[in-house]
């Protein structure tokens, strides 16, 4: 008789309660109760009730029978009759409840085995993917778990707790803000001015003769993030620096103060404001595919913009906008020679375009 060691509730002999290692010493240890008919029928045809498994394996499985739902939950031994008409041994498998021949009883018991790993494996990955669709979700703003006004008041009031500004700045800063939101415009503490004037000047002055020429776009003012926006804001600070732009071309400047009056006096809409001009975009139609996407909602979240979002933006106001793609490198170490070739032509299409500043040193217009 064989140890009886116990591993697993699963191989234990149904006719006398005795328990085995594995799959293999339970069966001989059964033949031995039905005589040499039923040790004969372990290596005999396949009995008529078993089938095929379908959609998991080529494994042949006996078919369930109706049973009482409170049978016992060991193996519970029975016989078949298999093709040759010989008498063969079979059990409940304790997993799925089917009657297996004890001849398959291993490689059906593999089989659950191999399911389950895989079971789990897909349990696992399902689980990673989660948690990185989670963690995708609070980067570009998509969990709604905070707004640029709430994260204001949240970094200001850390500034506050730790004495990085008075109690007087801080009830003065809130007061601000209201105000500002009230409006609809942007503090322009972060606003950098004259930029391109500058840059005319160091060209000017340097003489650099081995340049021909140098095109600077229409003056900019250049916008950074506040407390409210700082990691997530930077779609919309271009917004801001597109529109302190062309605000200086008149023809677009009157498109742009029909909707926005503000702009006469230089300023520029806040990030709320344009979260809501966008979704008002969105309503009207532009871009359907981008709202889709953002589930139509920007106010009250960081959600991140891209160009899609900006052109909607631009259409909304009246200014036809042009999104060109460049997704991948077009030159050897993964360069972008089409994208600056395609930068080349823009500002050299006509003189209205930049701005041409005159090298002295080549005698020769920039």
């Amino acid at each position: 008789v064989p140890s009886q060691n116990v591993v697993s509730d699963a191989y234990q002999c149904p006719m006398c309660g005795e328990r085995f290692e594995d799959d293999v010493v339970l069966r001989h240890h059964v033949s031995e109760h039905f005589g040499d008919t039923a040790a004969s029928a372990t290596t005999g045809g396949i009995s008529t009730a078993y089938a095929r498994a379908s959609g998991t394996s080529d494994m042949p499985i006996c078919v369930a029978e109706d049973s009482a739902a409170d049978g016992p939950a060991s193996p519970a031994v029975s016989a078949a009759v298999s093709s040759e008409g010989k008498a063969e041994a079979t059990a409940q498998c304790p997993h799925c409840d089917l009657e297996v021949a004890l001849s398959i009883l291993s490689d059906h018991l593999s089989a659950h085995e191999i399911a389950l790993a895989d079971g789990n494996q897909l349990q696992q990955q399902q689980l990673a993917e989660a948690a990185q669709e989670e963690e995708l979700k609070v980067k570009y703003g998509m969990d709604s778990s905070g707004s640029y006004s709430s994260t204001y008041e949240q970094r200001l009031s850390r500034d506050a707790d730790r004495q990085r500004i008075s109690g007087l700045e801080y009830h003065h800063e809130r007061s601000l803000l209201a105000e500002r939101l009230a409006l609809g415009v942007d503090s322009n503490s972060t606003a950098t001015k004259n930029l391109i004037p500058a840059l005319a000047a160091i060209y000017r002055s340097n003489n650099i003769a081995s340049l021909r020429f140098v095109s600077l776009c229409c003056d900019i003012t250049h916008y950074s993030g506040d407390r409210g926006d700082s990691g997530w804001g930077c779609g919309y600070r271009n917004v801001q620096m597109m529109l302190s732009s062309l605000v200086s071309v008149p023809e677009y400047r009157r498109r742009l103060v029909r909707v926005m009056p503000f702009l006469e006096g230089g300023q520029v809409p806040s990030i709320p404001k344009i979260q809501e001009m966008i979704e008002a975009a969105w309503r009207d139609g532009f871009d359907r595919a981008g709202a889709e996407q953002l589930n139509h909602k920007l106010c009250g979240t960081r959600k991140w913009i891209g160009p899609t979002e900006v052109a909607a933006f631009l259409r909304f106001c009246g200014i036809r906008a042009l999104l060109v793609d460049f997704h991948c490198p077009t030159g050897p170490g993964k360069t972008h020679p089409a994208l600056l070739e395609w930068v080349t032509r823009y500002f050299g299409r006509s003189a209205g375009n930049a701005q041409r500043v005159l090298n002295s040193a080549a005698g020769k217009t920039w």
